[in-house]
């Protein structure tokens, strides 16, 4: 890289000494400092040993900072990737911080590193590290994309479920039949009060068992089925633009995440009409 033309600053300490700040710009556009020296040569030449660095310096930790402005995605999967990567930022591969890694110089290597460390120092289960390896592989392909990394060390490698360094075991999912939720669904909805249900009550147990029958029938997400209105379901023919359904359905237009209710769904939110049409079955 050629040399740029820019000169060290000259400053007066309060003693009365001179000193020599060397000053730079970055690859990525912001100014630092490359410390500060009695004489101007030496700043100077800290100056041109900063420029002499490869273009695709940026580490870690920096791009970090800038890939959620450089390649937004949806508030959700935006927010899940940056609580996973920053937790492991501040772990060691081979003594240095994986902040502080050159993005050009990490290896497959190092990816089985961390993944040592996730499974035997943090206890993590399998799942649990592979989402980490996602989420930094997700980052890494931007970051090939900016030119600013040569590879992605996180791409393929994956965390085995039978390693026998995994000392937590996964959740075991809960299955429940169809049978057994319709049970719970009219059970929600019987009155054992001692007194008569009044019109309120009644309409609240419908309201009861129509919410557990629409869980267990219609295979919705929990943030799309606590987001329903009255309005999203449709008896007749839809008429949202390129729905096409005719008979009964839920038209499921809306998530909630974090008390905040967002339009479409997990994988249309930068769509012209988000949504889709979910078909009720007739016992509903």
């Amino acid at each position: 890289m050629s040399r740029h033309r820019e000169t060290p600053l000259r400053r007066v300490n309060p003693s009365g000494t001179i000193a020599w700040v060397a000053r730079y710009t970055d690859a990525s556009g912001q100014r630092r400092s490359a410390g500060t020296f009695p004489l101007k040569r030496e700043a100077q030449d800290a100056i041109d040993a900063a420029y002499d660095l490869p273009l695709s310096i940026d580490t870690v930790g920096g791009y970090f900072a800038r890939w959620p402005r450089l390649h937004p995605r949806s508030a959700r999967t935006q927010a899940t990737n940056e609580s996973r990567i920053s937790r492991v930022l501040d772990v060691k591969l081979e003594g240095r911080r994986l902040r502080d890694w050159p993005l050009v110089e990490l290896r497959r290597r190092h990816a089985h590193a961390l993944v040592d460390i996730l499974l035997t120092d943090h206890g993590r289960a399998a799942i649990g590290a592979q989402h980490f390896l996602r989420a930094l592989s997700a980052m890494f392909e931007d970051a090939i994309t900016d030119e600013v990394a040569d590879q992605n060390p996180w791409r393929g490698v994956t965390v085995r479920r039978s390693d026998p360094r995994v000392s937590k075991a996964p959740r075991s999912p809960h299955v429940v039949s169809f049978e057994k939720a319709h049970q719970f669904a009219t059970a929600a909805a019987a009155w054992k009060g001692k007194r008569k249900a009044t019109p309120a009550q009644r309409a609240d147990r419908s309201r009861r068992e129509g919410l557990v029958r629409v869980a267990a029938d219609c295979g919705l997400r929990l943030g799309e089925l606590l987001a329903l209105e009255r309005a999203d379901l449709v008896r007749s023919e839809c008429r949202v633009p390129g729905c096409g359904v005719t008979g009964a359905h839920l038209h499921v237009r809306r998530t909630t995440h974090e008390g905040r209710i967002l339009a479409g769904t997990k994988h249309d939110h930068d769509r012209p009409v988000p949504g889709r049409a979910v078909p009720l079955p007739t016992s509903t």
